[in-house]
């Protein structure tokens, strides 16, 4: 199984940013060291059919389609390895508001994956240790410290241009928290598709 990262190439449009690559690139080595790789980005991943068939095929149940397929097959003693030679073109979202719906759902998509692999968190073996370092992580890191974030961390501390992206990113938690306690149902938010990226022609053996 592979996690890659996902370039953005930088086009004319000035709505598109390249993806921030580096910090992707330092967190999967990360998690593959300590064999607890929350997801395989839904834009390119292997995957063997058998493991596939054994986890019961890609669920339906959350927004987080990806986390929660590999969450369960972490949890059944596989290990998902992150290949950082792997390559895939994404499209970014070409307005605030698209980007809003993006990592909203991606957020709490994620929070229900949390949910319904908390089990792991007391089972022994590969899905405890999976468990406790993984949920563990993302309890901490992508939940609880961007609550509270806003509250400990000045707003003049920040550079403008992390400003506006850190904080749509607290407020998005926040929304995505609320909506997970009231349980309220979300849809899909399906980001407009543009095409931007149908014209790049496919790279050459020698440049992959």
């Amino acid at each position: 199984m592979t996690g890659t990262r996902i370039p953005v190439r930088r086009r004319a449009d000035p709505r598109l940013r390249p993806a921030p690559g580096a910090p992707r690139r330092t967190g999967r080595r990360m998690f593959d060291v300590l064999e607890c790789m929350p997801t395989v980005p839904g834009a390119i991943g292997a995957f063997r059919r058998s493991v596939l068939a054994r986890v019961g095929g890609v669920p339906a149940d959350t927004l987080a389609e990806d986390t929660d397929l590999t969450m369960a097959i972490c949890r059944s003693g596989y290990r998902v390895v992150y290949e950082e030679k792997a390559i895939a073109w994404t499209e970014a979202p070409s307005s605030l508001r698209q980007l809003w719906r993006q990592r909203y759902r991606w957020c709490h998509g994620t929070m229900q994956a949390m949910r319904k692999h908390r089990r792991s968190l007391v089972e022994r073996g590969a899905s405890g240790r999976f468990g406790r370092r993984c949920l563990t992580y993302l309890a901490v890191f992508q939940v609880l410290l961007p609550l509270f974030a806003p509250a400990v961390r000045p707003l003049w501390a920040l550079p403008l241009q992390q400003f506006a992206y850190r904080q749509l990113m607290y407020l998005v938690v926040v929304q995505s928290v609320v909506t997970a306690l009231l349980g309220a149902r979300l849809g899909w938010h399906t980001i407009r598709r543009t095409g931007t990226f149908s014209d790049v022609p496919p790279q050459p053996a020698s440049a992959r």
